[in-house]
Order: C-alpha cells, then sequence, then structure tokens
C-alpha cells in the first residue's frame, strides 16, 4: 500500500502522508464476508485494524459462553486498540456485520508511531482514551437500562453506523448485543413489532417509527451519561479534542 491509500481511510485522513509511510510499507489488506470473524480474542499476533469500508461487531466472550457486544467500527474508527500496550492480546473479538475490507497494521508499527508522536500518535492515544469513555458509558446503560431500553439503544446505534433502518441482524445476534436471552428479546421486539415501532423479517429488522423508538431508550442514546463522551468516538472527534 502507498501512504495516500491510506489517507483515503476516514481514520486517517488528518493524519499527513510523511507519517503514514511506514504504516503503508507494513500494511496488507484483505476482503473479509458478512459474518466472517476477522479478529479471534487472545490471537498470538496482535495488530492494529482499520476499515476502508464496512462495518464490525465487536464482542467479548464469557466464561458461560455468552457474547456480549463492546462496541460497532466503520471506516472512522479503528480496533484492537489494545495492542498499543505491548504486552496486550485481544480482548475482544471482531465480526463482519457486513462485508467489509479490513487493513493490518503490526502491534510494533503501531506502538512506534505513538512514541513518535505528531499527528498519528495524538490521534491513536487520544481514540485509546475515547473507547475506554466509551466501554464506560457502555456499563452505566448496562446497569441502569431495563432491556426494552437497551435493545432500543442497539437499534438505533446498529440503524446509524450502517446508514439504513433495515439492519441486517438476527434476534440470537441481537441478543448478544443487547445482553439477554433470547427468549427475552423475542418477547421485547413481539411487543415493539406489535406497537409498529419495527417491523421483523428473516435475519432483517426495519426500523418504521425512530422517534418512538427513542423514546423507548428512556433517554440512554447516544449516551447514557451526558456530555461524556464525543458521539461517535471517531478519528475526527479524537483530533478535534
Amino acid at each position: 500500500m502507498q501512504a495516500v491509500d491510506l489517507k483515503t481511510i476516514p481514520f486517517l485522513s488528518e493524519v499527513p502522508e510523511g507519517e503514514l509511510e511506514p504504516w503503508a510499507r507494513a500494511a496488507s489488506r484483505r476482503e473479509v464476508e458478512r459474518r466472517q470473524t476477522v479478529v479471534s480474542a487472545g490471537d498470538d499476533d496482535p495488530c492494529l485494524y482499520l476499515l476502508t469500508r464496512g462495518v464490525v461487531i465487536l464482542c467479548l466472550e464469557s466464561k458461560t459462553e455468552e457474547t456480549r457486544m463492546t462496541g460497532l467500527v466503520d471506516s472512522t474508527q479503528c480496533f484492537n486498540i489494545q495492542c498499543l500496550h505491548p504486552g496486550s492480546r485481544p480482548v475482544e473479538s471482531a465480526h463482519a456485520l457486513t462485508d467489509a475490507e479490513v487493513v493490518t497494521i503490526p502491534g510494533d508499527v503501531a506502538r512506534a508511531s505513538l512514541r513518535q508522536g505528531g499527528v498519528l500518535g495524538a490521534l491513536l492515544g487520544a481514540y485509546a482514551a475515547g473507547r475506554l469513555a466509551e466501554m464506560t458509558d457502555d456499563f452505566v446503560r448496562a446497569t441502569t437500562l431495563d432491556v426494552r431500553a437497551r435493545a432500543a439503544v442497539s437499534l438505533l446505534r446498529l440503524a446509524d453506523r450502517l446508514g439504513t433502518r433495515n439492519i441486517p441482524i438476527t434476534q440470537e445476534q441481537l441478543s448478544g448485543i443487547v445482553g439477554t436471552r433470547r427468549e427475552t428479546l423475542a418477547l421485547i421486539l413481539g411487543a415493539l413489532r406489535n406497537e409498529e415501532i419495527i417491523d421483523t423479517r428473516y435475519r432483517m429488522i426495519r426500523i418504521l417509527d425512530r422517534d418512538r423508538l427513542l423514546d423507548a431508550t428512556r433517554n440512554g442514546y447516544p449516551t447514557c451519561v451526558d456530555r461524556v463522551i464525543p458521539v461517535p468516538v471517531t478519528g475526527l472527534s479524537c483530533l478535534a479534542l
């Protein structure tokens, strides 16, 4: 890849080409299909990942084999930011929500940029802080909102990141994102469908009434704690801090 190619990624668009030269020499990219696993927790080769297009879901797997979504990532962000610590392995798995193209940056190259500073170093440090704040906000949401409100938040986040009201997701996947049993989620979705707020199809949920779905979040979206984080946490917002 060339530095100019990396600058087409929204996350890196404000970084000078000269700072991206080491990344361009070490970068690799690959196509991933929808539902394909991009990163598994505990991988031995920690890297930083970016998207030229598409959306991935970040998930934590519990010891009881339940899945909890910890983030949605598009091309304005990066993932596996933990690689900035040389002793860390990925703690989250990443799965493609849509077809996507992934760019991989070796962890040692990303860490060298952080040490060197400049625009790229500031971007990485600020994004890591912003991501931590976002996870804190998610924790507050998970401990203060009921299942209906969390389901509404998850649907709106997905719709906003995908740029469509038609969300290509199964109830089983959504239950993992919301953090509840599939049977409980089915009751919630059924109630929202009866209220004509959403419609459900095979592997698809359509938002019919965004305003009423927003009301269902009980002020949990876009953030649960007002003015805590830039929303969404993006490279641009990090550079603007």
